[in-house]
């Protein structure tokens, strides 16, 4: 740092910021384009409640080789940053063969043009979450199997609506069974709704069936497991880091992720 510092003629101060600079450029310029299948997702660091720019982080991972495509640091992520990324990887003429992600809102309409999942352990979670652990209803252990069951039995499309089509028949009066308190509610709700939330995500739940080319698009482990997880244990290993020092060690890490086709 001195000695740059004496060659350039500057401050030590503004070579460091200088070497910031270009180590905290997203090196997209290795990555060509080809045929891609997509897992997108975002993560966060510190506390939620004093979020700031840096503090969010946004990726697109192609799940062939890991490679991370595209990147952006971000306070909340909204559809509109997703929409970003696609349209960048768009203008580069990658060939979007999938997309997988968390089930946000609106992102089935941001990927329309593309064969689009939701990741599965997502789905499961959420209906788990409404169901608990240890449902005590009879109709709510037979969902719950159901739920428990489905990815590790490789389930296609069809077995998994024929079970819940018979889950349906078989406790038809518990789930239509009305408050005691007020008979214009269900008394099942929690169980409606994890009824409800599988039908919400039945339209893209077996996307990966259907296409051959991508069927190991089912999941966002490719970048949970695959890039946050790793990206988190690096910065716990250089915990004290300012979030601008965290930024830079972040971007290397991206730009060294995945082969460099």
């Amino acid at each position: 740092m001195i000695q740059l510092s004496e060659q350039t003629g500057k401050s030590h101060v503004w070579v460091k910021k200088q070497i910031y600079s270009v180590a905290s450029t997203p090196n997209y310029s290795v990555i060509q384009s080809r045929k891609v299948a997509i897992a997108c997702d975002a993560t966060y660091f510190g506390r939620r409640s004093e979020k700031t720019e840096l503090d969010g982080f946004m990726a697109f991972v192609d799940i062939f080789t890991g490679q991370v495509l595209w990147f952006k640091f971000l306070k909340n992520e909204t559809n509109f940053d997703y929409q970003e990324g696609l349209k960048y990887l768009e203008n580069k003429d990658f060939e979007i063969l999938g997309v997988v992600t968390d089930g946000r809102r609106g992102l089935a309409n941001v990927f329309k043009n593309y064969p689009y999942q939701i990741c599965l352990f997502h789905i499961q979670k959420g209906i788990r979450t409404l169901l608990t652990k240890n449902p005590r209803s009879e109709a709510g252990k037979s969902l719950y199997l159901i739920n428990k069951t489905f990815i590790k039995d490789k389930l296609t499309k069809q077995g998994y609506l024929e079970k819940i089509e018979e889950h349906l028949k078989t406790h038809q009066e518990y789930i239509n069974e009305m408050s005691d308190t007020d008979p214009t509610k269900y008394k099942h709700e929690r169980h409606r709704k994890a009824l409800r939330k599988i039908q919400n995500s039945l339209k893209y739940m077996f996307t990966f069936q259907d296409h051959p080319q991508i069927n190991k698009l089912n999941t966002t482990n490719h970048i949970d497991g695959g890039l946050f997880s790793p990206m988190k244990k690096l910065l716990g290993n250089h915990y004290g880091l300012s979030k601008e020092h965290r930024k830079t060690l972040i971007v290397q890490f991206c730009n060294s992720r995945g082969k460099n086709l």
